[in-house]
């Protein structure tokens, strides 16, 4: 396309300063993004581009362009994005908020609505150039399902370069989906009670070793320092390790499942809590009562066993485990 000489004279005239926008926003924002494990978007808008947003006709002069460096924050659910947003409001100076929940919107209508964070450079020396002090910048706040649907929807809404109602319905539709998508995280917890429970053996002793270990906890039988980080992972470790070591059958499941877990029961109630070995993690300790009681020998049928120093000072019979994680650096 033809860009105006008047754009491009001020487009190359302000592009060192959009980058070193660029550059002190992107460093702070991308190591927040690091830090919570949110995904991070970036770009500065072309003379192209600036070209065709220029001739909406919505911008009076140069200085209500805000997004000329633009950068977007994933988070998981749109729960996260008041987080985001406090720690924008601490980095940076706030011009304005344009918030999804402010936004008037026809209800029979699905459109692209982020929340969008328009700023500007703070903490700059005094003697700072007058266009960086003032130069604006946007930071859009997606929630995943929203920024999946915007890189979707954009590459395949404009590949074609014409206008089309289908696709523009069919872009629509999806965003309605996301929306839906996004409301059930957010109450997904609710949402979960309405669904009627079936019985599934996996799943029914998965829960059987997790309720177990919990009110071993809960009683003072197991010392709180060693409580899993993550429960639900721990009890299908554990339960996996149960039903591989013991083949059991589908319709037997949980009642052998329940067996073991009372014979575990039997081997941790006579340990002092005071006792309770604190160099292992729980995972490890059930493995090393497996072993010690006869349950788990030699090698472990889709299992590797994670068997350290301090696991075989506890309980000699794991030493006799094979096929255990190798923790040397080997070339394959």
């Amino acid at each position: 396309m033809i860009v105006p000489p008047a754009i491009l004279r001020k487009y190359g005239e302000i592009e060192p300063y959009i980058r070193f926008v660029e550059e002190r926003v992107e460093s702070s924002v991308l190591d927040y993004c690091r830090r919570h494990g949110f995904a991070y978007a970036a770009r500065v808008k072309t003379p192209d581009s600036l070209a065709e947003k220029l001739e909406t006709g919505r911008y009076r002069s140069w200085s209500e362009i805000d997004d000329l460096f633009g950068c977007t924050i994933v988070v998981p659910t749109l729960l996260h994005e008041e987080a985001a947003l406090e720690f924008l409001r601490s980095a940076f100076n706030e011009v304005e908020t344009r918030s999804r929940r402010n936004s008037k919107k026809d209800p029979l209508l699905f459109r692209f609505d982020a929340t969008r964070f328009i700023g500007t450079l703070r903490n700059l020396p005094d003697d700072a150039n007058a266009v960086i002090q003032s130069q604006r910048f946007e930071v859009q706040i997606r929630s995943a399902f929203e920024h999946a649907w915007s890189v979707a929807t954009h590459a395949l809404a404009y590949k074609g370069n014409s206008v089309d109602w289908r696709v523009m319905r069919l872009a629509s539709q999806l965003k309605a989906a996301v929306e839906q998508l996004d409301t059930l995280i957010i109450g997904f917890e609710q949402a979960a009670e309405v669904i009627a429970t079936q019985d599934w053996p996996e799943v029914q002793s998965t829960k059987a070793v997790e309720v177990f270990f919990r009110e071993l906890v809960e009683a003072g039988s197991i010392p709180s320092e060693i409580v899993p980080s993550n429960w639900p992972r721990f009890a299908e470790n554990v339960f996996s390790l149960i039903r591989q070591s013991n083949g059991f059958r589908r319709d037997q499941m949980l009642d052998s499942t329940h067996s073991v877990l009372a014979a575990i029961r039997e081997e941790i109630l006579p340990i002092a809590p005071e006792m309770f070995p604190r160099s292992i993690s729980l995972g490890q300790f059930v493995l090393g009562l497996l072993t010690r009681m006869g349950r788990i020998r030699g090698e472990i049928r889709r299992y590797t066993p994670l068997v350290t120093d301090e696991l075989i000072a506890i309980f000699p019979a794991t030493d006799s485990l094979t096929s255990v994680f190798d923790f040397e650096v080997t070339d394959e």
